[in-house]
């Protein structure tokens, strides 16, 4: 959610989330290959409105009815994938 409510482009957010995740600016082919795979997760989220539900459901914050169910569970998706690059998870 706190990625939908930063400003500028999808794009904007992914290179800014990946930037935040790794420490390093993010690269113009990161940014490209997640915002094909966001494409993909905003699709079959938006076919699937009980698996948005399911998914928004986890944690103890309730989801913010002001923002798209359909694009915050593929954001998820995607800073789930961010965060599980090794360049992530071993910072050398």
């Amino acid at each position: 959610e706190q990625l939908l409510r930063q400003p500028g482009s999808d794009a904007d957010r992914l290179g800014q989330a990946l930037t935040m995740a790794t420490g390093r600016p993010a690269r113009q082919t990161e940014i490209d290959l997640l915002a094909k795979r966001l494409a993909k997760l905003q699709a079959h989220y938006a076919k699937q409105p009980e698996a948005v539900k399911e998914l928004l459901s986890i944690g103890e914050a309730k989801p913010d009815p002001a923002l798209d169910g359909a694009r915050v569970a593929a954001l998820t998706g995607i800073t789930s994938l961010i965060l599980n690059l090794d360049e992530v998870i071993t910072k050398e």
